[in-house]
């Protein structure tokens, strides 16, 4: 991965949010392959928690929600409580109506 991963990745995730009006946080690994590189599961989750405060800054009255499958549509979103542990990395073994995180344009 290139020095200027947090760019690149902030970027990236940005696109998808400013056209969608939702990202999952998800993306915030798939996008570092975690799949491809599990035994740096670790510095990968780091590297979410850093882009995610950089993308918060940015984008300050996006909220954090839970979303189900199918159907990533903000309108669909119910807020996460205040505290909510951030989470990453999609289990690829949760059952397909399992709850994701999400950020949602306000």
């Amino acid at each position: 991965m290139t020095e200027d991963w947090l760019t690149q990745l902030i970027e990236d995730v940005e696109e998808e949010f400013e056209a969608c009006g939702i990202i999952g946080l998800y993306q915030f690994t798939w996008w570092q392959q975690i799949g491809s590189r599990p035994d740096e599961r670790d510095l990968i989750v780091a590297r979410a928690h850093e882009a995610y405060a950089v993308f918060q800054q940015r984008h300050p009255d996006a909220w954090l929600g839970w979303i189900t499958w199918p159907g990533m549509e903000p309108e669909l979103a119910r807020r996460a409580d205040p505290g909510t542990a951030l989470d990453f990395v999609l289990d690829p073994d949760a059952p397909r109506d399992a709850p994701l995180l999400v950020l949602v344009e306000d």
